[in-house]
């Protein structure tokens, strides 16, 4: 929440943070972009190994999870989970990280690159704060502050720049999400 009251703050507090405008002056081809890139990224960075998804991490319990779901005919418990998890999640955390949080340290930082650094070291952080630790925990939130530098730059030097990061983010967990749904339900063996 206190996220939150940083953002009402930002917006009502100076002109050129309004969130508003963040949402503003993209183009239809920088969105398919965004979403081209972002399944080849993923889908290449996963078959390689670089960047497994996190429900094929040996600690993970999602497929489980999903799977007991499923045997057990809850499929608004699924719908409510692929919501929360595809939209909810990423919406939210790039309005925090990217639109909060970056303008905030902008401000204070009075530098860009600073700002985008530490955003992005903050996003990274906040993805371990309910893990294990495990090398799986730590590799993701490396990939996470890379990512989140790309984004950032975005965000920061680009109109609309909120609506490509939202558009990745949402992509990426939404890819995530239908490879687990598949293998899931339609196990090769």
């Amino acid at each position: 929440m206190p996220a939150f009251g940083l953002i009402v703050g930002l917006w009502l507090s100076d002109e050129g943070f309004k969130l508003r405008q963040q949402f503003s002056g993209h183009r239809r081809s920088q969105i398919v972009m965004a979403v081209a890139v972002t399944c080849v990224v993923v889908i290449v960075l996963n078959a390689v190994g670089l960047r497994r998804f996190s429900w094929r991490w040996p600690s993970s319990t999602t497929p489980s999870f999903v799977h007991a779901l499923a045997d057990t005919g809850q499929w608004s418990a699924i719908g409510i989970w692929l919501a929360t998890f595809v939209v909810a999640v990423p919406v939210t955390e790039e309005v925090v990280f990217r639109f909060g949080l970056l303008r905030l340290l902008q401000v204070l930082s009075g530098s860009s690159r600073l700002a985008a650094l530490g955003s992005s070291i903050l996003f990274g952080a906040a993805h371990l704060l309910r893990s294990s630790l495990t090398q799986f925990d730590i590799t993701n939130a490396l990939w996470l502050v890379l990512g989140s530098l790309v984004l950032a730059r975005i965000a920061l030097r680009r109109p609309g720049g909120l609506v490509l990061c939202v558009t990745a983010h949402v992509v990426l967990n939404a890819l995530e999400t239908a490879i687990l749904i598949v293998v899931v339900l339609f196990p090769t063996s």
